[in-house]
């Protein structure tokens, strides 16, 4: 019976508990002041029962926490409190509040939604302030309006409300030549109670900046490249001057500044950059008394003038680049030219489009400058090029061309050199080339144009190890025309073989092209790639064959490389001494060994070991087996032989041999055979 009349007792507190519940408080609201302090403000809860107890308050620096206890209130009716020392004014800070209460035993509410601080960062940013902010919930609470209030404090101690914004972020426009400018965000509620944002500033100026002023002309006012320019004045009033900029390497420079607002006109003196080698551009802004400046106006372009001289026509062609921006309209353009310091004589008039002028009917030995001048609809406005001067002179015709020779080089190509008449004007050298002295001559390419007498050129297509080619250039000049053919080269082809008789055979043609025979020949070879800067032999003219005797190398692999080389007798017009090489041909000598059927250990052959020739001593295998196949001796160095022992005695019998070894060709050669031990 007592046990069911505790029970019962429990079921009614436990009700009385549930009815009598205290809900949290509503905060509302939430502002920072100046020094970082945060007031919060919410609506009380409900008390029917009297057991409400306190108000604990709970705060963080992250949403995720954790939360700390800041501070307990024990009056129900309190609908404020702050924080002080809460350094709202570094960062957003969250808060919520739980209410204690409770007739019988201490209960706790559910926490109270969680606000945050509105933190305002501000940014300068190129003349304006970047305002950003945060929420105070996440969603914004219902009876919150959505529109926040942007105040600004300026001058210093004088607030005053400058726009509404819903969006996080705003940008103030500073119309103020320099100042540090603070800076808050209000949002209030139906209580009505606000919220209000920490205070941030940032160091703001005026980038108002003055209407852009418009260029008139460029013009280039003098031979040695002096450069007019003209502009209107900015409509601005608190224009101050005018900054020249030009376009220098791919980036807008300022080259000057021109102070007062009606001062409109600017002489530019070039020093490396001048009109006379290209067109040069220029544009113009405005400052004010802030230095705000103006974005640049449109470029206008200086007129360059080309006079391009045309010999074989009795001409001169004028091409130009286009001005552009002229404002009216440009019309057209006006060409005129000055003969050997005469009168100024309009030649003619073209169109908008039409930048090429031929000039005609030249007078031979005469100067001629000529000018280009834009103009534009109304005829007011001008614009000149630089000044460009001509003689109408036929350059000199070339009088020689000689192929000094045509060479292989390192067995990769053919060289060309041949010398040329530097005082005359050529617009090319052809190269030609043919299989035969009178077959077919095809052009391979052309000879780069330098200042040198002698020019080369390199035929990287030549299959000069397989034939000799005949080589000729030809010449020509500024109107096109071929006026000239030189001397016909014969490269040298050498071919050999190797024969048995431990000698290579050599064979080649003459070289063609000196204007005397060639003086001699030099023989030049190489053994195992190592070559000897010495010629082996020197043959007169006449002579084309070769037998080399390589006895004395058997040492070797057997590998010789062979070229030819040509020698040029200086005695005759133009003296030089210069040489001709054949292409490179590769003789390889096959390996030879002999191998003795006996020796005796004690003898006078006591080593038994192959005589090898032309061989290469990185790959080679000597084997002896004894005739039960056992393996009794090997070795890989050709100067080691066997002494006839294994495990220390000397046997007499017959044994068996195996040699392998590699020739120059990289081929392997084996051998296999007996050889008769004896006392």
């Amino acid at each position: 019976m007592k046990r069911i009349s505790l029970y019962i007792l429990t079921i009614f507190i436990a009700s009385t508990i549930d009815i009598y519940a205290i809900l949290p408080p509503e905060v509302r609201c939430i502002s920072v002041n100046t020094t970082g302090d945060v007031t919060l403000k919410w609506i009380i809860p409900a008390d029917t029962s009297g057991c409400f107890r306190s108000y604990h308050i709970f705060y963080s620096t992250s949403l995720s926490g954790p939360f700390t206890f800041l501070d307990s209130i024990t009056n129900i009716n309190t609908t404020t409190y702050t924080h002080i020392g809460a350094n709202a004014n570094l960062q957003s800070v969250y808060y919520y509040i739980e209410t204690h209460f409770g007739c019988v035993g201490l209960q706790i509410s559910n926490p109270s939604d969680t606000l945050q601080s509105i933190f305002l960062d501000v940014t300068a940013v190129t003349g304006t302030a970047d305002l950003t902010w945060n929420k105070i919930h996440e969603p914004l609470l219902p009876s919150s309006s959505t529109w926040y209030r942007i105040y600004r404090e300026y001058p210093p101690g004088n607030w005053s409300l400058i726009d509404s914004t819903q969006n996080m972020q705003y940008y103030d426009t500073i119309t103020i030549c320099s100042a540090f400018i603070n800076y808050r965000i209000k949002i209030s509620d139906s209580l009505p109670c606000s919220s209000v944002s920490s205070i941030d500033g940032a160091l703001l100026q005026d980038v108002i900046y003055p209407v852009t002023p418009i260029l008139d002309t460029v013009s280039v006012t003098s031979i040695s490249g002096d450069v007019t320019i003209g502009w209107k004045p900015s409509s601005s009033i608190d224009t101050k001057g005018y900054i020249i900029y030009q376009y220098i390497l791919g980036i807008w420079l300022p080259i000057d500044t021109v102070w007062g607002i009606n001062n409109t006109s600017y002489i530019d003196t070039p020093d490396s950059l001048s009109p006379n080698s290209s067109s040069q551009s220029y544009c113009i802004a405005a400052f004010d008394s802030c230095l705000n400046t103006s974005p640049m106006g449109l470029k206008h372009n200086t007129i360059f003038l080309k006079a391009t001289m045309s010999v074989c026509d009795n001409e001169i062609t004028l091409n130009w680049s286009p001005y552009i921006n002229l404002n009216p309209l440009l019309a057209g353009y006006r060409i005129y030219t000055q003969e050997n310091g005469g009168p100024v004589i309009l030649l003619g008039i073209n169109s908008t489009d039409n930048r090429i002028f031929i000039h005609a009917g030249l007078n031979q030995g005469s100067e001629y400058c000529y000018i280009i001048q834009a103009f534009d609809q109304s005829g007011l406005k001008t614009s000149s090029s630089n000044t460009v001067c001509l003689t109408a002179c036929k350059p000199n015709q070339p009088k020689f061309i000689y192929l000094r020779y045509a060479t292989v080089v390192d067995n990769s190509y053919v060289k060309l050199t041949c010398f040329v008449d530097t005082s005359a004007y050529v617009s090319k050298y052809n190269v030609l080339r043919s299989e035969s002295l009178y077959g077919t001559y095809n052009t391979i390419g052309n000879i780069q144009i330098t200042s040198s007498a002698n020019l080369s050129f390199y035929d990287y297509t030549a299959l000069f190890n397989e034939k000799s080619y005949y080589y000729k250039i030809t010449v020509i000049d500024s109107c096109g025309d071929q006026v000239l053919t030189s001397n016909i080269a014969k490269t040298i082809y050498l071919s050999a073989q190797a024969n048995n008789d431990f000698t290579n055979s050599l064979a080649w043609n003459d070289y063609e092209g000196w204007l005397g025979p060639v003086d001699s020949y030099n023989i030049y070879r190489k053994v195992d790639d190592i070559s000897d800067p010495n010629p082996i032999a020197n043959l007169a003219f006449g002579i084309n064959s070769y037998i080399d005797d390589v006895s004395n190398f058997t040492y070797s692999q057997g590998k010789f490389t062979y070229f030819v080389e040509a020698l040029e007798n200086p005695a005759y017009l133009y003296q030089f001494e210069d040489t001709s090489k054949s292409n490179e041909v590769i003789v390889l000598q096959r390996p030879k060994f002999f191998v003795p059927n006996a020796f005796a250990p004690a003898g006078k052959n006591n080593i038994f070991k192959p005589i090898t020739v032309f061989t290469d001593i990185t790959d080679y295998l000597f084997i002896i087996y004894n005739r039960w196949g056992q393996k009794i001796f090997e070795t890989k160095n050709p100067n080691q032989g066997w002494d006839g022992q294994y495990k220390g005695n000397v046997i007499p019998g017959v044994y068996v041999y195996y040699i392998k070894l590699k020739g120059a060709d990289n081929n392997y050669f084996e051998k296999r055979g007996t050889v008769t031990l004896v006392k």
